[in-house]
């Protein structure tokens, strides 16, 4: 066990943990035989070790969407800057609206980065006008919409 920074106790992941991860990374849907196999070890320990990854909150299992393929042809990054007393309340706002994929409370030049996607351009627009720049505390925003996304992932840990 590992004690975190807030006093609880936390399993520690070992080097097969951190294997059935990454292979889990290139394919979630692997059979969990699979799993064994590649890990050298049996299915009962891998059923075991995904159960305890995913109660302990390590990971979960989800499909990662192409949005594209839903007609979502427009991602964009939007630097946002607020009200110094109200950035953590916007963040909380910011993550209900659905064209939100991401909200990150950030340093640097703005306080909080915030993933879009949309349709097209006048949903971007209405999206900005309507939806985010109303919000109370936000002081500016700077949209950058992405041309073409050469990565996606849901994240590494090797």
């Amino acid at each position: 066990m590992q004690l975190l920074t807030n006093g609880t106790a936390q399993k520690s992941l070992d080097d097969v943990d951190l294997k059935l991860v990454e292979l889990l990374t290139q394919d979630g849907r692997a059979a969990n035989v699979d799993l064994a196999r590649a890990l050298g070890i049996s299915e009962s320990t891998v059923a075991r070790r995904l159960k305890t990854l995913i109660d302990g909150g390590w990971i979960k299992i989800t499909a990662v969407l192409d949005p594209t393929k839903f007609g979502f042809t427009v991602t964009a990054l939007i630097g946002v800057n607020t009200d110094p007393k109200r950035t953590v309340q916007l963040a909380d706002e910011i993550v209900k609206l659905s064209e939100v994929q991401f909200v990150g409370i950030t340093t640097g030049p703005h306080d909080l980065y915030v993933w879009v996607n949309v349709r097209n351009l006048p949903e971007l627009w209405s999206f900005l006008a309507e939806r985010l720049n109303t919000l109370n505390g936000i002081r500016s925003s700077q949209t950058m919409v992405l041309l073409d996304t050469k990565k996606r992932t849901q994240g590494r840990i090797y």
